[in-house]
């Protein structure tokens, strides 16, 4: 595996509930000089990714710009809400947003403003995510029987 360095971490641009993140870094590997990355992470695990220098960066931000319409800067937004929530709201809050790959505060201004917000994951793809985590966690308890009535459950769901 080669040896590898995050010199600075940028931006964490979407996430799964594996773990699984897409993350926008400045990373040194081995002997080549540091440079742009975005690739998946688990953990301290990267996947394959792309390398940008300083100027295909900058080139790649002025293409998003310029596709998006670039006027929805953060630099326009120049006002702060305050919104109060439980520990528990917020959690719920940022796991959505997370769902959605967006930032909490984007994903709430979409909320506000009555667009569209849809999550990353399918709805059937969580549902067999959560039932494969709870057959995780329940495994050694249940019957070899019952292990495979659950198996059957979740293939069912995948067809």
């Amino acid at each position: 595996m080669a040896n590898y360095e995050i010199v600075k971490k940028i931006a964490v641009i979407g996430g799964k509930p594996d773990g699984v993140t897409k993350e926008i870094n400045i990373v040194k590997w081995g002997v080549y000089d540091p440079a742009i990355y975005i690739r998946r992470w688990q953990g301290d695990i990267a996947s394959k990714g792309i390398s940008l220098k300083r100027e295909e960066a900058q080139k790649l931000l002025e293409c998003i710009e310029n596709h998006t319409g670039g006027g929805r800067s953060m630099r326009s937004k120049t006002l702060g809400i305050n919104v109060r929530v439980t520990p528990k709201e917020k959690q719920k809050l940022l796991k959505n947003a997370g769902y959605c790959t967006l930032s909490l505060s984007e994903y709430l201004r979409r909320l506000g403003l009555g667009k569209d917000v849809e999550a990353t994951i399918q709805e059937k793809e969580y549902r067999v995510f959560r039932k494969l985590k709870q057959l995780k966690a329940d495994c050694e308890q249940l019957e070899a029987g019952e292990i495979a009535r659950r198996i059957n459950e979740i293939i069912q769901e995948l067809r």
